[in-house]
């Protein structure tokens, strides 16, 4: 930043930055990360920074635009002092909390019949969104993101753990969550163990397909089959 000018000339001279805290709006691409404010520049700027933050995540959240909260999100990390980061994680802990909760109610719907999966399994959409995948792995620095992690890691291995045993073929949204997890934890840091866990249901779903595509082949093998027998009859 400018040293000669005040930090309210600084904010005006500097379009993103004056974007961001008078207009609430940020572009995905913005990139902070080579720039150097001040302490006592971040402590000037904290209440718009922080009213922008909430106006830009509530108004996305909605909608899913995901994409534009991250990128206000990976700002708070170069503008924010660290009460205003508090004040920022104790916000998305409410968007943790509801996934976790989210898929506790799938995992106990999983555990009794089938009817009324497919409602619960769209949760599993939001509960592993790729703004949960980004606040657990750029925020686990702070214990309750930390808490939150374990928790949500944990409750979709239990699921996937469950899943095998409901017999999955006979309803494939049921299989389909299964593969939606262990795709969306892909990208999630985890401990040695959970990876243990995880690891194991990627060898399921390589055996499923297997078994999947073995029956294919042999369902095309027989029409071909069948289809020459015909052919043959004929002349």
């Amino acid at each position: 930043m400018n040293n000669g000018l005040t930090f309210k000339e600084q904010i005006e001279n500097d379009k993103p930055i004056s974007n961001l805290l008078y207009n609430a709006d940020i572009k995905i691409a913005e990139d902070f990360s080579n720039r150097i404010f001040s302490e006592e520049f971040k402590e000037y700027i904290k209440n718009d920074l922080y009213n922008s933050f909430k106006s830009i995540y509530f108004k996305n959240l909605d909608t899913k635009n995901y994409t534009i909260i991250i990128a206000v999100l990976k700002s708070v990390d170069y503008l924010a002092v660290n009460d205003i980061k508090t004040k920022i994680i104790n916000d998305l802990e409410v968007q943790l909390n509801q996934a976790f909760n989210n898929l506790e109610s799938v995992k106990n719907a999983l555990k009794y019949a089938e009817t009324g999966y497919e409602y619960k399994l769209k949760r599993i959409d939001d509960s592993l969104s790729y703004l949960v995948e980004y606040i657990l792995n750029h925020f686990d620095y702070n214990p309750n993101i930390q808490a939150y992690k374990e928790k949500i890691i944990n409750s979709s291995l239990d699921i996937c753990d469950i899943i095998p045993k409901n017999k999955p073929t006979k309803n494939t949204a049921v299989h389909d969550v299964n593969e939606k997890i262990i795709k969306r934890l892909k990208n999630i840091k985890m401990s040695d163990n959970q990876y243990k866990r995880y690891s194991l249901n990627v060898e399921y779903l390589n055996q499923k397909r297997k078994k999947i595509d073995i029956k294919y082949k042999i369902v095309i093998g027989v029409g071909i089959l069948i289809l020459l027998f015909r052919f043959v009859r004929v002349f």
